[in-house]
């Protein structure tokens, strides 16, 4: 179970998409601030989770960082990239450890 799921929601798509580019660990170190009790797996598949609902509901897509324009992948293909880079990094990311999102406004 995921602790304060909608408020995890409201506050990135509020407060930090709609305005600006968002790094990844942003997003992780809120999960794991209001879940301090779930392992490295349980917080990847959390964000999971949470980005699938973002992608979905908000449009959030990553962040070519080269244009600063959204890449033109699909959920299924976002979420690999962030479980990906999640496991390769394999520990809570922090500042400059990778992946930006932003919302399409295209959508």
């Amino acid at each position: 179970m995921i602790n304060n799921y909608k408020e995890i929601i409201n506050y990135f798509s509020k407060n930090y998409l709609k305005d600006d580019f968002t790094e990844l660990w942003v997003i992780v170190n809120k999960i794991y601030d209001e879940n301090p009790k779930m392992n490295f797996s349980e917080i990847i598949k959390t964000t999971l989770v949470i980005l699938d609902d973002l992608i979905t509901n908000h449009h959030v897509k990553l962040l070519n960082e080269k244009n600063l324009k959204p890449y033109n992948l699909d959920k299924s293909q976002i979420l690999q990239e962030v479980e990906k880079h999640l496991k390769k990094l394999n520990r809570i990311p922090t500042i400059g450890d990778g992946i930006w999102l932003t919302i399409n406004n295209n959508s």
